[in-house]
């Protein structure tokens, strides 16, 4: 009898440990957070990984601006930083991750309970990287890498920088930026066992550095199927920019949340700085085909001096930590990798707003995601998700494809040579 009941007991355990591993137990059980909100799937990630844990009232208060200290914190926990100390007595919540920040060389300021400036957290992100960089270079950073869409456009003017985000909104860059880390960190691991393998090159990209030309690209047109005119993403909300207007809270932040302090680090203590006797935000977005951050449907970058400074600036960063080099020739910016004979890409560009860029190796992760850094610095506002979805597509079905996304048409043509791949783009005028 003992044991039967000792089972049962058990087996109730079980299940009610599983219901609090479910779906249930995470975004839904916020009271303010309604079904089938844009950002409730990110939100259920965020809790399942104690990255935010809500308020003592049941609620998450999306449309709430977070502070400084706040994003840090998030970023921290997803990106597991190690071990923190739990704050000392009389010191506020956020006094390890502050000090940690500083061990790590992140360029946190002296305000951490005033609303991060969108900006500035790119600038963190960008940190969480090992990257030093300047406002204007973050931001062109989480745009090139699809941690966010900018707010009107794809660009350092469209990203708003002396905005604020919601608290919806920052657990999106947080999911974006822990999606990238996860890739990246992919990438290496490819990368150390493609090493010393080598495809069957054509040696297209070398004779293209040395001067010679590499021939004409494929300019044949996409198959007889109608191009995927969906936005990239659409899964993802509408472009509204949700909790951009709200003004911060007014009261005074103690020092303890639930959401802020050391997740299992005792008692969290008195205050919330999630205060808030401010408005939130005014513009919640209506769910839709498109991204929280300005996503959907859009023109390509408009050129500037500012944007082609800092789009240099980041090509070079990003080819640099993909290993490969770069030249300029008079076809246009080449791409070669080191250790692949052959291996590589080159942006051409025939007009203002029309361009190709040719891959050699369309088999190397390297040289795709570089060909998608040349199409960013050409200007084209592909979402790097979306580019991987077309060149999967593409690779599986042996067929050219086409995408369309506002006033932009980027097409994807297999070469007659194994390996070789032309993406034609043009760009609204």
């Amino acid at each position: 009898m003992n044991e039967s009941w000792r089972k049962r007991c058990a087996a109730a355990a079980l299940a009610l440990l599983l219901s609090a591993g479910s779906g249930l137990a995470g975004a839904a059980s916020f009271k303010d957070v309604p079904a089938g909100a844009w950002y409730a799937d990110t939100l259920q990630w965020a809790v399942e990984r104690s990255i935010v844990s809500g308020y003592g009232d049941g609620t998450f208060r999306p449309d709430s601006q977070p502070t400084e200290a706040e994003f840090l914190a998030m970023l921290f926990r997803a990106a597991g930083v190690g071990d923190m100390r739990a704050a000392k007595a009389g010191e506020p919540w956020y006094a390890p991750y502050y000090e940690r920040a500083r061990e790590l060389g992140y360029p946190v300021t002296q305000r951490p309970d005033a609303p991060i400036r969108r900006g500035h957290a790119a600038r963190l992100i960008a940190a969480s990287f090992g990257k030093t960089l300047g406002e204007n270079e973050g931001i062109a950073f989480v745009l090139a890498s699809s941690i966010s869409n900018g707010r009107t456009s794809a660009t350092v003017a469209g990203y708003d920088a002396n905005g604020f985000m919601s608290r919806a909104e920052a657990i999106v860059f947080v999911q974006r930026t822990d999606a990238h880390r996860a890739k990246l960190d992919e990438e290496r691991k490819n990368a150390e066992k493609a090493k010393g393998r080598k495809p069957a090159g054509q040696g297209a990209v070398a004779g293209v550095l040395g001067g010679a030309g590499s021939g004409s690209p494929d300019t044949g047109h996409a198959g007889n199927g109608n191009p995927d005119t969906g936005n990239p993403g659409s899964g993802n909300p509408g472009g509204g920019n949700p909790g951009g207007g709200g003004n911060p809270g007014g009261g005074n932040p103690g020092t303890g949340n639930p959401d802020s302090g050391n997740p299992g680090s005792g008692n969290p203590g008195g205050g919330n700085p999630d205060h808030g006797n401010g408005s939130p935000g005014n513009g919640n977005g209506n769910p839709g085909n498109g991204s929280p951050d300005g996503g959907g449907e859009r023109p390509g970058p408009v050129r500037s001096n500012e944007n082609e400074q800092v789009l240099t600036a980041l090509l070079e960063q990003q080819l640099g930590s993909l290993g490969l080099a770069r030249a300029e020739t008079a076809q246009g910016v080449a791409v070669s990798h080191p250790e692949r004979e052959g291996g590589g890409a080159v942006l051409a560009k025939t007009e203002d707003n029309l361009g190709y860029v040719q891959v050699f190796d369309d088999a190397n992760g390297a040289v795709l995601d570089a060909a998608h850094a040349l199409l960013v610095y050409a200007g084209v506002a592909i979402d790097k998700r979306a580019y991987d979805d077309m060149i999967d597509r593409v690779s599986r079905s042996g067929s050219n494809g086409a995408i369309k996304i506002g006033g932009q048409l980027i097409t994807f043509v297999r070469g007659a040579t194994p390996g070789q791949l032309t993406i034609h783009y043009t760009l609204m005028q």
